[in-house]
């Protein structure tokens, strides 16, 4: 049995001396490894130079053992700024970390797909938000999983309690939390279910970057089991 979707790779994994695994999330399979042959020929279905983070494409898989292997492949649609601009390509890198880390096979939700595509292709197409379009994509996968905080609507609900994934008047009792300015900012974001590159964020400061997005992956290693730091998130800091 044959079946046709929509695919983005998350992680590429070498497979003997020729062949490559990719794990992939696709729209009507959740996420499925993707057994590679003789990757590196000119006859490969799936040319190795694409074969990266955030890659779109469209295949015909067949089941083969504990794999599925491409039948065919055709790119749903041009990469060629995120290939080649460096803060795009530490952003996809970065992004399919974080997906790596929280997308499952059992999330078989073409929305969620829908999702992670139009992501891809504003990471393509944008020219300004690179400070920020990191922190968006990650408070609005947690929305699609079900566990963002959303817009603070509270009057005096100056923190965010990561733990509990909610704004609240009273500095917790424990170390996961959001102070009053970088909550601000969270709240904003979330506030926005498309992209802006101008998004009224106050004083968002090189430290308060860094700052939000460790809490951003704190939120995430709380409330996604096995989240881990993910491992492009040194290059990404190191990017103006």
């Amino acid at each position: 049995m044959q079946d046709k979707a929509s695919f983005v790779v998350l992680k590429r994994f070498p497979f003997g001396d020729k062949g490559v695994v990719i794990h992939v999330f696709s729209d009507a399979f959740g996420r499925v490894p993707l057994l590679i042959k003789n990757a590196r020929s000119r006859k490969a279905v799936l040319p190795y130079g694409l074969i990266r983070p955030l890659y779109l494409f469209e295949g015909v898989l067949k089941k083969s053992g504990s794999f599925y292997q491409v039948r065919e492949a055709r790119p749903l649609m041009l990469q060629d700024s995120i290939m080649s601009d460096p803060r795009k390509t530490a952003i996809a890198f970065f992004l399919a970390d974080v997906w790596s880390g929280c997308l499952r096979e059992e999330d078989r939700q073409s929305s969620l797909f829908d999702f992670v595509y139009d992501v891809v292709r504003t990471l393509e197409s944008i020219d300004g938000g690179w400070s920020y379009f990191h922190h968006w994509v990650m408070l609005q996968t947690a929305h699609h999983l079900g566990f963002s905080p959303g817009v603070c609507r509270q009057n005096g609900a100056m923190y965010l309690d990561l733990q509990q994934g909610e704004y609240t008047a009273q500095m917790p009792f424990h170390p996961n939390v959001s102070q009053p300015d970088d909550a601000a900012c969270i709240s904003i974001l979330c506030g926005y279910p498309q992209f802006s590159s101008n998004l009224p964020l106050p004083n968002w400061t090189s430290a308060r970057k860094h700052d939000v997005l460790k809490q951003l992956i704190d939120f995430f290693r709380l409330h996604v089991d096995g989240f881990k730091v993910p491992q492009s998130l040194a290059v990404l800091q190191s990017m103006r």
